[in-house]
């Protein structure tokens, strides 16, 4: 059935060019500190969409930003490398896995003393 539709050009560089897993106009920058023990790998490897260095300080942290348009698929990366990858931006992003690891570690201890 050819003809149906037109393509829309717009959206399909969208969804050409996004990594995450829902494709989105609305991304969200995200700014993020890296220990020296992690720095060489971002240095070699682009781990995060849209990734840019901001600061590369000689033999410390290594500080760069990227894009999201679907913020799980990026709490899942920065979780992964915790407690080597620290959110700097936007501050509510930060205060979200602030208060999981709060919440992880009462219940942690409450774990451990009833299990």
């Amino acid at each position: 059935m050819e003809g149906c539709f037109e393509k829309n050009t717009k959206f399909e560089r969208l969804v050409d060019g996004e990594i995450s897993t829902f494709p989105s106009e609305n991304l969200t920058t995200i700014k993020l500190k890296a220990s020296k023990n992690i720095k060489e790998f971002l240095l070699r490897r682009k781990l995060f969409p849209e990734q840019k260095i901001i600061e590369d300080a000689k033999g410390g942290w290594l500080i760069f930003e990227t894009k999201v348009g679907f913020l799980n698929d990026i709490k899942g990366v920065i979780r992964y490398w915790m407690p080597e990858i620290f959110v700097l931006e936007p501050l509510w992003l930060k205060d979200e896995f602030l208060n999981e690891l709060q919440i992880y570690l009462e219940k942690e201890r409450k774990c451990c003393y009833t299990c």
